[in-house]
């Protein structure tokens, strides 16, 4: 009985003082939905984001500094500050080929990136009017039209605030982007 009390202690000891708790990045955005952000989002940019929806990969990395990565279905560009993500699709339609890289010419087809703060769906309908809900992979997704382009977003809780993480993109790209994020 003295060794399980002892082990028991020493077990709570232990996890307790390998507990870590994760900050908030104190860098992320706040995000506040208005004009600008509306404005912004008709041009296919995020507010923050130099770079837009659109621009070849050749521009993008020329004013983004950040690394290519290959994604599940998708090419990312990985900005190295803000933590911006800027998407190429993997697969060309009109060729029906798969590239696994990005090519020079290659155009942005999406952009997410993560902010402070909490968005409400009834924040996005005051600015972008009811949602897109594009039938996606089965499950019907919230996504706002803005212009040309789509807009999701998921806000979540982490630690005493809220995170929300919001991307824009063509609507292909969003429809992909809603089945593995949840918009």
């Amino acid at each position: 009985m003295k060794f399980l009390t002892r082990f028991l202690c020493a077990f709570v000891l232990l996890f307790s003082i390998i507990a870590v708790v994760v900050p908030i990045n104190s860098h992320a955005q706040s995000i506040k939905v208005n004009k600008s952000f509306k404005s912004t989002a008709k041009k296919g940019q995020l507010l923050g984001n130099k770079g837009y929806v659109g621009m070849s990969y050749k521009e993008l990395k020329k004013s983004v500094p950040g690394k290519a990565l290959t994604a599940e279905a998708v090419n990312v560009y990985y900005a190295k500050r803000g933590g911006t993500m800027y998407g190429f699709e993997q697969y060309n339609p009109h060729t029906g080929s798969i590239s696994y890289k990005i090519k020079s010419t290659d155009d942005v087809e999406y952009i997410s990136n993560t902010y402070s703060g909490k968005l409400t769906h009834k924040q996005m309908k005051k600015y972008f009017g009811h949602p897109v809900g594009n039938r996606t992979y089965g499950t019907k997704n919230k996504l706002y039209k803005s212009g040309v382009y789509y807009i999701g977003f998921r806000s979540y809780k982490r630690g005493k605030g809220y995170i929300t993480d919001i991307a824009i993109g063509t609507r292909d790209m969003m429809d992909l982007a809603a089945f593995f994020n949840g918009y």
